[in-house]
């Protein structure tokens, strides 16, 4: 929790940089882009908490430069990046263990792109400033404090993939058709 603290500390002075607000008003458009960088910084720093942790003090510094849409992305990344513990945890394992580091794959991959498609749905909307704003004709503001924003979306995000593939396990685990990259696990 020192750690964070010192984060916080640290990101509050980096937000007054010119170059750093620049770099925000750059992402807040590039939702790919954001995609790719999670899932780049956590595969490098095998920690998604720690990426997480870094992005939740980004998000509250940025005093509406970086809209809950380009955010929203690098959470998703940083599911992605996760699988890379597993794939290397895999490798010289059995045949189970590579079977459950494929499966992590595909469940985060899908999830991600699942998501990174809803969440065009909900541009206008997520595209709105930290603090408030106008979605549509009606006034809007947020009422949860930002770091707590994006723990929701994550806890969303989890939860709705492992609702979605959690009744395909049997089948997954079954069926050739289904999981066809398992006869070159053995």
């Amino acid at each position: 929790f020192f750690g964070l603290f010192i984060m916080d500390v640290f990101l509050k002075q980096l937000s007054h940089e010119a170059w750093f607000t620049d770099l925000l008003k750059f992402l807040a458009d590039k939702p790919w882009l954001g995609l790719l960088i999670g899932a780049g910084l956590t595969a490098l720093l095998q920690s998604s908490s720690a990426v997480l942790a870094v992005l939740q003090g980004l998000y509250a510094v940025s005093g509406g430069l970086m809209p809950l849409f380009s955010v929203l992305p690098i959470v998703f990344g940083s599911n992605i990046g996760t699988t890379s513990t597993a794939l290397l945890s895999s490798i010289g394992g059995s045949k189970e263990s590579k079977r459950v580091a494929l499966f992590h794959i595909i469940f985060n991959v899908t999830g991600s792109l699942l998501f990174m498609g809803i969440i065009y749905i909900f541009k206008d909307f997520l595209s709105v400033p930290l603090g408030s704003g106008e979605v549509g004709t009606e006034s809007f503001k947020w009422f949860v404090e930002p770091k707590i924003q994006i723990a929701i979306c994550h806890l969303i995000f989890n939860t709705t993939t492992a609702l979605i593939f959690f009744p395909l396990l049997p089948l997954m685990e079954e069926s050739p058709y289904l999981f066809p990259i398992r006869p070159y696990l053995s």
